[in-house]
């Protein structure tokens, strides 16, 4: 039977697929056309790469060996209710291009779920259960976490 809803592939991003959805010359945006509010996005190994989202799109783990190492996540207008959920991210570098490292940054958007994640800046770390949406930038050589 016919549902009339199409099936599509699962969108999963690693070091070799993140240039179909993204373009590190350009902050890490959404290249036009590849995603659309609501997809779901398993993000895999990635290493060095910014991924800004402009969509409400939800991120998970590809499976449980996934890491975004010195990657950046910054939650920009257009975004709002978004979900990032069980990612681990762990940044040993101070910048990738000329932003900082600080895990997830979230910019003129609401209502976005940040779920037991768990970022890790040198050594400092931080999980997200969920109660409280945090903004946490590093400087340098230091980490700064704030409630919001």
């Amino acid at each position: 039977s016919d549902s009339g809803l199409t099936e599509t592939e699962p969108v999963i991003i690693t070091d070799s697929s993140y240039s179909k959805y993204f373009d590190l010359s350009k902050d890490g945006s959404i290249i036009d056309g590849s995603l659309d509010d609501g997809d779901i996005l398993y993000i895999g190994s990635l290493s060095n790469k910014i991924l800004t989202i402009n969509r409400q799109l939800t991120l998970l783990p590809y499976d449980e060996n996934s890491i975004l190492s010195n990657c950046l996540i910054r939650i920009v207008e257009g975004s709002s209710g978004t979900l990032i959920s069980n990612l681990t991210i762990k940044n040993t570098k101070d910048r990738v291009r000329n932003y900082y490292l600080c895990g997830i940054h979230i910019i003129n958007s609401n209502n976005n779920k940040i779920i037991n994640d768990l970022v890790i800046i040198g050594d400092f770390s931080v999980n997200s259960d969920g109660n409280e949406l945090l903004n946490l930038k590093n400087e340098g050589s230091q980490s700064f976490l704030s409630w919001v």
